[in-house]
Parts: C-alpha cells; structure tokens; sequence
C-alpha cells in the first residue's frame, strides 16, 4: 500500500517540508500540483527548507525566479520518479486501475457476472490490490496479507456503499462464476471473523437491507454457527 501525504490531518506541515518517498495509493494529480505551487512559493520567499529540496532533487534549478516545472520535478523526484510527465502517467493508471477494482467488486455482488469475470481475466492479480477484491473473489491468502498490514480495515466501511469487506464477502457471486471459490469465500469470511468483523454486521437498510446471515454463500452457514456459539453463552 501506498503512504499518503499529510494533506489534512495531524499538524500541518511547513510549505517547504519534504513530502513522503512513496506516491499515494489514490494519488490525486491536483493535490500534487498544488504542493509544487506551494513549494514554489517557499523557494521565491527564501524558505530554507525549500530550498534545500531544491538542493538535493534540482541543483541546477535558477535561484530566485523558480518555476512551476522546477517545482514539480522536485515532488516527482521526491516520490521517485525521473520527471513530472511521469508522475502524472503513474498517477493517471492508478486512477485507471483503481476504478477497474471498484466497477470489479462491484459486478461480482450485483450479479454482473460477465464484467466481474472479464474484468478478473484481464486483470488476474486484482485481489491484491484490494481486501474488497480479496472478499468477493475468496482470496484467503490476499485477505491475509492485507489485514496482517492494515487490521482495522477488517471493519473499515468503504465508500462506495457504507459495506465492510464481511458483507462483500458474504454477498459475492463468484460461487457462481466459478464453484470452486465457495470454500475460499468461507475462509475469508473466518479470517474477517477472526479479525474483529461481526456475525452481526449489515447495511443498515441502505438501500435494502443486508446483513452478512442472509448472504449467499457457504459463509452463511459459518455465520450462523458463530449465532449458536453465542446464543449458548
């Protein structure tokens, strides 16, 4: 996973503060341009920490009359790469292949399963790249690894429709794409389970009500053994 700037919480750095080594997972072209404006600005005032970026990622940039596209090249080399066209490129394919996963986990609990399958041959590693991936496909080792980086996320409700990865998991068709994924649906279901994720857990209604119990494949009755459990405590 990529490690966001600090752009809106915690203290607010310096203008001419260095920024993070490792570009955003959902980098935003526009926050980006923003801060070579901002460092820009700095060098033209004499800041002495812009400068110094300027120092270490753009020596030859003039003194005094610093540019916006001396700036620039100074974030991407920041975030390691050779010059600003190529920010924006790998920028521009994170967006793409962001949307790809979010149109992806999507169609395979809508019962697009077409697109879900398309997507998923022309994109085979697509469980890496998300936990949301990883619970509609039953991908129990990408689970795994995600949540050994990011065990909150095992509760974290996504934006798109205010569902935590146990809905996703519970509600995905890939059962139906392919039989074999039922076994692989239920462990991830266990594995967020395990996690802190709640037997209980639903949509609140929205737009019609969903709750993990009333998903549709084999982790259904995995939860509902977790209910027993409970109700003979």
């Amino acid at each position: 996973m990529g490690i966001f700037l600090g752009l809106s919480s915690g203290p607010r750095a310096g203008e001419g503060d260095a920024m993070s080594e490792f570009l955003p997972e959902r980098a935003d072209l526009s926050q980006l341009r923003r801060r070579a404006k901002e460092l820009r600005d700095a060098a033209r005032r004499g800041d002495a920490a812009a400068l110094g970026r300027f120092a270490r990622h753009h020596p030859a940039a003039p003194h005094g009359a610093v540019t916006l596209a001396a700036a620039q090249l100074v974030i991407a080399r920041e975030l390691g790469f050779a010059s600003w066209p190529a920010l924006k490129i790998a920028v521009d394919a994170g967006a793409i292949a962001g949307e790809a996963v979010n149109v992806f986990v999507a169609a395979s609990v809508d019962g697009r399963l077409g697109q879900a399958a398309a997507i998923f041959r022309a994109n085979p590693g697509i469980a890496s790249r998300s936990l949301l991936a990883a619970a509609v496909l039953g991908d129990a080792g990408a689970a795994r690894a995600m949540l050994a980086d990011d065990p909150a996320a095992a509760v974290t409700v996504d934006d798109e429709r205010g569902w935590p990865p146990l809905l996703y998991a519970c509600y995905s068709r890939w059962h139906e794409i392919d039989p074999g994924r039922a076994a692989g649906l239920a462990e991830v279901a266990r594995i967020l389970l395990e996690a802190g994720a709640s037997p209980d857990t639903n949509d609140g209604g929205r737009p019609r009500f969903r709750s993990a119990l009333k998903g549709s494949v084999e982790a259904g009755n995995l939860l509902a053994g977790r209910q027993v459990c409970r109700g003979r405590r």
